[in-house]
């Protein structure tokens, strides 16, 4: 009888943490996404989707840079979630299971400075996209690190993943 109590409790937690992640993935969109804001103004877009890059990052309040960012991290831990359960893709061979990875045991803080230092160091490249800065400046490397000489699966989607990304940039700046 302990046991199913405890199985409840668990239940009803991990279903309050993943309603709060929903709710708060929805706030953050809803922030950064209507063009009412006047950051977004100065957004690219690229299909129907607003796609953020480093001069609208610099042109941001550090509240809204960390809105930003944790809005990546939720959507990236739901996705996570959501595969896991499903098991549709195991996620060592998904693109989310790389970002993860790469992301696995960064702060918010610690990828905040992340990009602002990259943004300092490259003004020259206000035109990419942050999220690209996250990937090839944060997940990349490590994954690149933790991959070498393993000849993994991962591996090879990775460079096949990183191969086709190079012909599929747009920006002529990086």
């Amino acid at each position: 009888m302990m046991l199913n109590i405890n199985k409840e409790v668990t239940m009803v937690k991990v279903t309050s943490w993943f309603m709060f992640c929903v709710v708060a993935m929805i706030v953050i969109m809803v922030i950064w996404a209507f063009p009412v804001n006047a950051h977004a103004q100065g957004t690219e877009q690229h299909g129907s989707a607003p796609v953020v890059t480093l001069k609208m990052w610099d042109s941001s309040s550090s509240l809204e840079q960390y809105a930003f960012l944790a809005g990546i991290v939720s959507m990236l831990e739901l996705e996570k979630e959501w595969q896991g359960q499903k098991g549709i893709l195991p996620l060592r061979q998904s693109m989310i299971g790389s970002w993860c990875a790469g992301l696995d045991g960064m702060s918010l803080i610690q990828i905040h400075s992340a990009v602002n230092s990259y943004s300092m160091n490259n003004p020259l490249k206000q035109d990419r996209l942050v999220l690209d800065v996250l990937w090839s400046e944060l997940v990349q490397p490590k994954l690149k690190a933790t991959m070498s000489g393993s000849g993994s699966d991962t591996s090879t989607r990775l460079e096949q993943t990183m191969g086709s990304s190079k012909k599929q940039k747009t920006h002529s700046t990086y």
